[in-house]
């Protein structure tokens, strides 16, 4: 058996070897997803903030494979490069605003008040019609409109919390704006 001892046929036999063990490999290149402490710690209190008690282990698990499978489609997502959708990113651009004014506190019936006073041009009709609108015209006028006062004063809050955020943000980035002409 002379072939078995030419040099190109060991070398195609061991090649083939290789290249068949290897396809078999059971460790293929993929991405890793590695979950920190801090990051088990967030999945099992949002899923206790949802289900309002402490959780058993089974629950635990649970909480775990749910923050995992959310991981995987999130990579998934970057894959196929779904965050250059306008709607994928009007909804991440929506929830970082959300995050930025979460802890915006309640404000005081005084602060209200105040508030009211300094944008009584902002209620300027009477009582409140269909329209929603609404006219302070008697000593009771900041008890008729306190809801609409609140909701205007909360998304000033928001406003104001988006806008420090940004500052804040806008220091930590270089931006480049190219020119159309060339």
């Amino acid at each position: 058996m002379t072939i078995f001892r030419e040099p190109l046929v060991i070398f195609t036999l061991v090649s083939g070897l290789l290249f068949f063990i290897g396809d078999r490999s059971d460790t293929p290149d993929r991405p890793t997803i590695t979950l920190s402490d801090i990051d088990q710690q967030n999945a099992v209190i949002q899923y206790q903030r949802l289900k309002g008690a402490a959780l058993t282990e089974a629950e635990t698990q649970e909480a775990l494979q749910s923050y995992i499978n959310d991981k995987i489609l999130l990579e998934e997502a970057y894959r196929l490069q779904l965050y250059d959708d306008a709607v994928v990113n009007t909804r991440l651009i929506n929830k970082v605003k959300y995050l930025f004014t979460a802890n915006i506190r309640e404000p005081s019936d005084q602060e209200l008040y105040r508030f009211y006073q300094k944008n009584k041009d902002r209620f300027n009709l009477s009582d409140i019609n269909r329209t929603g609108y609404v006219r302070a015209v008697d000593a009771n006028a900041f008890s008729r409109v306190r809801k609409y006062v609140y909701g205007a004063w909360k998304n000033q809050q928001k406003e104001q919390h988006i806008n420090e955020r940004l500052r804040t943000l806008k220091n930590q980035y270089h931006v480049e704006i190219e020119s159309a002409e060339q």
